[in-house]
């Protein structure tokens, strides 16, 4: 195993605001959402997607100590987080930094950060027509969209 993977840091979506953390566990938890079922890592690695893919400009979680653990960040996961860290710095070298300032976990971070409330709405608050399992469908169709006009 890599120092790259050893070194790996626990992740903050922000769960030290007490509103975030209860719709984190209501992303998880309940039937009207998609990620029922899933884990918390999986809503971040979506947020994150979803904020790099619109566009959105990154914004720092609620201070305080990570909240996801490095074991629930499988490799796929961790992969993706240091493409998006790259393609934002455009510093290959990003990989070899994983926590601090300036650390790929920490872009990371602020993109899922950035997406997360937009995310949680568009689920929570969809037209009740859609369906838990279309509603992403229909979030990531509007990104290729987005992406396709570009």
């Amino acid at each position: 195993m890599s120092n790259v993977e050893i070194e790996f840091p626990w992740v903050n979506y922000g769960a030290s605001d007490k509103e975030r953390k209860t719709r984190m566990t209501e992303l998880i938890t309940q039937n009207w959402s998609p990620f029922n079922g899933y884990d918390i890592a999986a809503v971040f690695i979506f947020c994150m997607s979803y904020a790099w893919a619109k566009d959105k400009t990154p914004i720092s979680p609620p201070k305080g100590s990570g909240s996801i653990p490095p074991s629930a960040f499988k490799k796929e996961m961790r992969d993706l987080m240091r493409a998006l860290a790259i393609a934002k710095t455009g510093d290959l070298g990003i990989i070899k930094k994983s926590s601090g300032n300036g650390g790929y976990v920490r872009i990371c971070e602020d993109y899922a950060s950035a997406g997360f409330d937009e995310v949680y709405n568009r689920i929570k608050n969809r037209d009740s027509s859609i369906s838990a399992e279309n509603i992403l469908n229909e979030i990531l169709n509007e990104v290729e969209s987005k992406r396709a006009e570009n």
